[in-house]
């Protein structure tokens, strides 16, 4: 029964978490999921700072069924620029057809209105001229002509709804689509985790409730169950909220965990009430009992869960990757306490929260009692071996590789593969370029040692663009020679009245992000893509040792790229968490053997945890899923799982297969399953296979605890 105590101690954090929950700030920036260090990201700030900052920019992407290289196609364009310009939310707008290349303007966007007449001229005049440029042309029309991009900046102050606004332009229609897109946009990337998440909690509550109701029969239990869930998760909100984490797209699988935290240790209580109740009169002689039976497994079930997430948090240097981890185990403390503290102080014998029918059901089901294993040690001698050759298979392909967190089938995510295929590239890279104090970047001795630095770009990663100090260059030699295509190029003298001019005329050719402010930092930038972590990361390395062997007393490169340092972060991460989440293992195992006083059942319990775990990395292989510190995350959460019944079955008191209670293992393994199949009907691709590793480990695990487990322990026993 519950008291208005501790009513009152269970509904206040619920109302309190709906209130604060919309109050804790959401960090939206998908830059920071990056896993680089808070000290490598501080030095990447300090040098970022020394060059303008670009205000944020927003990506208006027109794709043609055919190409925008028709005379026609530019018209559509400069009638949208004409349209963007008139907004009264828009600062700047720079397309194709606003950017005006003439002898005595290097390069100025020009906003007039342009009229048929005006139009025809233009185009017959410049678009020939500046296709030529592909330097610039590039920055707006694709290679392959399909795509063209338009560069919009919102006014300070001003909230800009792009969306709503181009859905009534009659240009944008066939045979020309639109796709807007906002780096690091926090409206969207905040829109994503509450959409995503709530759908997600949705569809688990109802795949765990009617599974659940299927095995207890009892509205009563799940309505307790729930109420608890609740509870941890209004709990689990008040945490974050007091120690000022923030909300982050990385929290999205969080209620899932919650709800596993709770279930595990709520059925196994539960299950207990319902086989002591009808022999105890007394509330509180039935509380003690049930105190007696689930205090050790409880705890030990929480402490095993721990012991990887605790070894997550020594290795992580990651703010984002800490606060998980952080809120993760405030979770497994908050559920244990729940459990142990407040729970089992609700229950009276007269209330049923399972159906004694459904109990006696499954605990006789024939297939429970007719498979049997008879010869102990061969079947440890089986498993043994099973063991060692899925950990051969399960290390020979280990991927390490990152999360895409923009989910699938959506606009931005379309509008991004785009500009990674056809403008930017996926990935960037920074070169810092150091000179002497008194030196000057545009000697023409520095200069093309820039360029060899180009070429071993070109090479090595085939790069979508590439700024840097030479590009600057050529661009000032061919405005100087009236704007002839055939002088971009490096000049062959190296006169003081050219570098004087280059001094003070640099900005106009577009060098704010590769010359500093004070024209006293320079670097070279370039993107590409690569779709695995390890070829990125060879090509990173290469380039690094070239540079290091081609740098001079004065003029000396470095890499320095937010890309390079979160792949290398991410492999040494990974390696380590793995090594971490191996010897969380051994430790839980060498826990079950302190307290059990029993090698043999320490080496059982290992056994039977290690194989479930070993298949679950062979299915990520095999479904092609990335090794990285997010799996690695969802992996000790199926260790935690994968645990819970072996430790029940260890400390319970039965002596042989036909004395273990089936019930609560089954109706475990099967709730939980059901409450992590919300991850199927994930938009992250990154996400939703994990159901299907969850599955073979619970599904492996039950089988061996069910199977194997009670026959190691009578070898243990004897």
């Amino acid at each position: 029964m519950i008291t208005k105590k501790i009513g009152l101690f269970l509904f206040l954090p619920i109302a309190l978490a709906i209130f604060i929950l919309p109050r804790i700030p959401f960090n939206g920036n998908l830059s920071t999921i990056k896993l680089v260090s808070e000290k490598e990201l501080a030095e990447l700030a300090l040098l970022d700072s020394n060059f303008s900052q670009e205000k944020n920019v927003t990506f208006l992407l027109l794709e043609h069924e055919s190409s925008f290289n028709a005379p026609e196609a530019f018209k559509v364009i400069q009638q949208i620029t004409h349209r963007l310009t008139n907004l009264s939310q828009v600062e700047t707008v720079i397309s194709i057809t606003s950017l005006k290349i003439t002898n005595n303007k290097p390069l100025k966007p020009e906003y007039e209105h342009l009229n048929r007449n005006q139009l025809n001229e233009y185009l017959s005049s410049q678009i020939n001229s500046i296709r030529k440029k592909k330097d610039i042309y590039h920055k707006f029309i694709s290679p392959n002509g399909k795509y063209a991009l338009i560069y919009i900046t919102e006014k300070p102050k001003t909230k800009l709804d792009l969306q709503s606004k181009i859905k009534k332009w009659p240009e944008l229609r066939k045979p020309i689509s639109s796709y807007i897109f906002t780096p690091n946009n926090s409206r969207v990337a905040e829109n994503i985790f509450y959409s995503e998440t709530s759908f997600l909690v949705l569809v688990s509550l109802i795949s765990v409730i009617c599974i659940f109701y299927l095995f207890i029969g009892s509205w009563k239990g799940i309505l307790f169950s729930l109420l608890f869930i609740f509870f941890n998760f209004s709990t689990t909100i008040i945490f974050i909220w007091l120690f000022n984490f923030k909300l982050t797209i990385h929290l999205i699988p969080l209620p899932g965990l919650i709800i596993v935290f709770t279930l595990s240790d709520i059925l196994h209580i539960l299950y207990q009430q319902s086989q002591l109740r009808d022999n105890i009169s007394s509330s509180k002689i039935l509380r003690k009992r049930i105190t007696h039976q689930l205090s050790k497994p409880i705890l030990f079930t929480s402490i095993s869960n721990a012991f990887a997430y605790i070894i997550f948090l020594i290795f992580t240097e990651h703010q984002s990757i800490f606060e998980l981890t952080t809120i993760t185990l405030s979770s497994i403390l908050l559920s244990f306490l729940s459990s142990r503290f407040i729970a089992i102080k609700i229950f009276n014998p007269s209330t049923v929260y399972i159906k004694a029918q459904r109990i006696s059901r499954i605990q006789n089901w024939r297939i429970l009692n007719k498979v049997q294993i008879k010869n102990s040690k061969k079947s440890l001698v089986f498993t043994t071996t099973l063991a060692f050759l899925l950990f051969f298979v399960a290390q020979r392909k280990v991927q390490i590789n990152d999360n895409n967190f923009l989910e699938t089938n959506t606009s931005e995510l379309k509008a991004q593969q785009i500009l990674s295929n056809s403008f930017f590239g996926n990935y960037t890279g920074h070169i810092q370029i150091s000179i002497n104090e008194d030196d000057s970047i545009w000697k023409l001795n520095h200069l093309k040692e820039i360029e060899t630095v180009e070429r071993m770009i070109n090479q090595i990663f085939v790069p979508k663009y590439l700024t840097s100090p030479v590009l600057i260059a050529k661009r000032a030699h061919r405005y100087r020679l009236g704007q002839k295509n055939e002088a971009f190029k490096l000049p062959n003298f190296d006169t003081n009245s050219w570098k004087s001019y280059l001094v003070n005329y640099h900005k106009q050719f577009g060098s704010q992000d590769v010359v500093s402010e004070n024209n006293n930092s320079y670097r070279l930038i370039f993107g590409f893509n690569e779709p695995t972590l390890e070829q990125r990361l060879e090509k990173f390395k290469n380039l690094e040792k070239q540079l290091k062997r081609i740098s001079k007393d004065d003029i000396r490169f470095k890499l320095l790229s937010i890309d390079y340092l979160s792949d290398l972060s991410t492999v040494r991460l990974t390696n380590e968490l793995m090594k971490a989440w191996s010897l969380s293992a051994i430790l839980t195992g060498i826990l079950i053997i302190f307290v059990l006083k029993s090698a043999m059942s320490g080496f059982a319990f290992i056994l039977t945890n290690l194989i479930p775990l070993l298949l679950a990395v062979i299915i990520m292989n095999f479904l092609n899923l990335p090794f990285n510190p997010q799996s690695l995350f969802f992996l000790a959460l199926l260790s935690g799982i994968c645990i819970d019944d072996s430790i029940f079955i260890m400390f319970s008191k039965a002596k042989s297969r036909k004395e273990i209670e089936f019930f609560p293992i089954l109706t475990t393994s099967a709730v939980l399953a059901a409450g992590l199949f919300c991850f199927v009907f994930s938009n992250f691709d990154w996400l939703r296979p994990f159901f299907w590793v969850f599955l073979t480990g619970i599904a492996s695990a039950l089988i061996l605890d069910i199977l194997f487990l009670p026959s190691f322990k009578k070898i243990a026993l004897k």
